[in-house]
């Protein structure tokens, strides 16, 4: 039986502390890195784009996807973030993907891409869209 071994890209690293203390999280960095090593998270990267997803289930039991962390460096392009999300999530046989920001600014960008506000938690938008 294999095990697979994710790594987090160094490259990505500074990117994932700014984003902490922009957003007063200041342990992101070292639950991401013990999630990623425990095996609860998982690291994607395409081009200047990490993506740190996790497996999450509603309340109905249906297993769908955490976008825990998104970055992406590029000036354009979040919309090919949101459409490999999407292809991976279909292709892993998940229900919804979810998302939680404390950005303001997402209600509109996220209506765009099928995405609705569901709920708050702490100072956290909670984001979702189903799989189809």
């Amino acid at each position: 039986r294999g095990v697979f071994l994710f790594m987090l890209p160094e490259k990505f690293i500074p990117d994932i502390e700014a984003l902490g203390k922009r957003f007063n999280e200041p342990e992101l960095l070292a639950q991401v890195k013990s999630a990623v090593n425990r095996g609860k998270a998982v690291p994607v990267t395409y081009h200047d784009t990490l993506i740190i997803m996790r497996p999450i289930f509603d309340h109905q039991d249906r297993v769908g996807v955490l976008v825990w962390v998104g970055i992406h460096k590029g000036r354009t392009g979040i919309s090919k973030y949101f459409h490999i999300v999407l292809s991976m999530a279909k292709a892993t046989g998940m229900h919804f993907i979810r998302f939680e920001t404390k950005r303001k600014g997402f209600v509109k960008l996220g209506a765009r891409f099928g995405y609705e506000q569901i709920g708050q938690r702490k100072n956290f938008t909670i984001y979702q869209r189903e799989v189809n």
